[in-house]
This record gives structure tokens, C-alpha cells and sequence, in this order.
């Protein structure tokens, strides 16, 4: 089989064809077969100086390829702090858009009262950023402070969940949050225990400190502690 021609079975690359040594003593680079200049190959005789430069090419591409990959990693951040900077001015625009001065006011300051959407009392805007609703109260905050600190959460002190004016809120920890809200309200507004037993009058009686307590829960639970106390009485006796 001639020099540089592939075997049955195997690829025929090129690379290795060119390495291979030709009738005329070169290879198809020109470079001349000598004892210094020859590579044995899976029993083929090749051009060292051929491998050896297509190894420099190598490492060049290879590094030619990680400056574009490098430069297009910066192109692709530049973009994207120009698209990110886009939509948080669209969003500045949609919530100013949605605010208006109320005649009200808190502290010597007018409430800046949201008339888009709202969840749960209080007032959302799409934010393309992280691809969910957000309170318009924080993105008040955000455009006129900054990013709200990790694990802090915006208070409104105007009591006033609509209201976007920045002098009316205050970021705290969620506790603080909780503390400042009317701990009671959520409980007052429960119709039925926990079971589900309505609290109306007949069922309803209240501790020492105000609290609602369930009647029938209160039966039940004596009646589970009068049960247990007779299972245990009589695993005792059986062991005796």
C-alpha cells in the first residue's frame, strides 16, 4: 500500500497523508526525509516537522478561539446590561405612569397612590427582569434608593398598602414587618378552628388572656387524654 493512503477500516485524514513520506524522499510539505526528521506511525514512516507544526497550529487556533470566545463573552455582557438597563427604564416609565398625588397625606407628605393592578391590596407591575409581578411600592424604592438590601423587606409606615411615595416606606426584616402589623387581625378574622368547628357563640369560650379557644376541641382533647391514660393503665396491668 503506498505511503500516506489509509488502511481498510480507518478514516483517511489528510493531516496524516500530507506527513506521509513520498516516492521523491519529501512529504507533500517539501520537507526531506532524514533520520532526525522521521516519525514511525502505527508502522508508517512520517514527517516530524509536519506533526510539529501542526501542533503549533493547533495551539494557535486553540488560542485564537478562546480570544473570540473571550471577546464575544464581553459583547454578550455589554448587551446585556444595555438590555437590562432598557427595561428598568421601561419599567420606571410604566410605574410613574400608574401613580398619582393624593389629596390625603401622612406626615406632612401626600400619599402617591398605585391605580394598575392589584393582588392581595396591594399594587403589582410585570417585571420583564425576573419574569413575575413585583410590588410597585418596592420598585418605587428601588428606582429611588437602589436594589433593597438581602433579607430586608419594605414596610409601608403610612399604613397605606397602594402607596408608593419613597418617604412613606422603610426597609426592615421581615420580623420587624410582622411586629408592626396587627399581630391579632389575622386570627380575629378566622370563622373556624383549626378542625373546623365554627366559632360561634355556644362553641366559643376564651382564656385568661382574651384568646378564642374551640369547645369541642377542648372535649376532644380530654377525651384523648382520659383514653390514653386507661390504655396505659391497662398495658401496666397486663405486664404485672
Amino acid at each position: 500500500m503506498p505511503e500516506g493512503t489509509a488502511t481498510p477500516g480507518t478514516p483517511n485524514r489528510p493531516w496524516r497523508q500530507s506527513r506521509a513520506f513520498q516516492a521523491d524522499g519529501r512529504c507533500l510539505s517539501g520537507h526531506e526525509q532524514t533520520p532526525e526528521n522521521t516519525d514511525a506511525y502505527r508502522g508508517k514512516i512520517t514527517c516530524r516537522q509536519c506533526r510539529k507544526d501542526r501542533t503549533v497550529a493547533s495551539g494557535a487556533a486553540v488560542r485564537a478561539e478562546a480570544k473570540r470566545s473571550a471577546a464575544n463573552a464581553a459583547a454578550r455582557a455589554i448587551r446585556e446590561k444595555l438590555s437590562e438597563a432598557r427595561r428598568a427604564a421601561g419599567l420606571r416609565e410604566r410605574l410613574y405612569r400608574r401613580l398619582v398625588v393624593s389629596e390625603e397625606t401622612w406626615n406632612g407628605t401626600p400619599h402617591l397612590m398605585w391605580t394598575g393592578a392589584v393582588v392581595k391590596g396591594y399594587g403589582v407591575i410585570r417585571d420583564a427582569r425576573v419574569s413575575q409581578n413585583v410590588g410597585a411600592h418596592r420598585i418605587a424604592w428601588e428606582v429611588a434608593n437602589g436594589p433593597i438590601p438581602d433579607g430586608l423587606t419594605i414596610d409601608h409606615l403610612c399604613r397605606t398598602p397602594l402607596c408608593s411615595a419613597v418617604d412613606h416606606l422603610e426597609p426592615v426584616t421581615i420580623r420587624e414587618n410582622v411586629l408592626r402589623a396587627d399581630p391579632g387581625a389575622f386570627n380575629r378574622a378566622k370563622t373556624h378552628c383549626p378542625r373546623g368547628h365554627e366559632y360561634d357563640e355556644a362553641n366559643t369560650k376564651y382564656d385568661r388572656r382574651g384568646g378564642r379557644l374551640c369547645r369541642a376541641c377542648a372535649v376532644w382533647h380530654r377525651q384523648e387524654r382520659t383514653r390514653k391514660a386507661k390504655e396505659a393503665r391497662a398495658a401496666a396491668a397486663s405486664g404485672s
